[in-house]
């Protein structure tokens, strides 16, 4: 007979192993980061995801430089506009690019 204990330690791995299978909400790739798209949910970064790719880290440095570093004004701006500019850009990969060079700009890795 299993112990009280025991049962819930298997629900809880059970509940673990769902969140790092967690598929992307918009059904992108899964994320091997437990709860990565919550956290990404609650500070969106739609414009780097579309133009550095989910897969690629680098969207989360440039999320990491915005909500550290980025200027208030700007933050405001990018939460409130951000999604709509990644749909409008999402077949521009002339636009993708210019942005790309200046959010690596600005995070410091170009």
């Amino acid at each position: 007979m299993k112990t009280k204990q025991a049962v819930s330690t298997k629900k809880q791995s059970v509940a673990l192993k769902d969140l790092k299978t967690m598929k992307n909400p918009k059904g992108g790739a899964s994320d091997p980061v437990p709860g990565i798209d919550v956290v990404a949910r609650k500070k969106p970064c739609w414009v780097a995801r579309e133009v550095y790719g989910v897969e690629n880290p680098e969207w989360r440095q440039f999320r990491d430089w915005l909500l550290g570093s980025g200027r208030a004004e700007f933050v405001d701006f990018y939460t409130a506009n951000g999604e709509e500019i990644s749909r409008e850009i999402a077949r521009q990969p002339k636009t993708k690019e210019l942005i790309r060079h200046l959010m690596d700009a600005v995070k410091g890795t170009r």
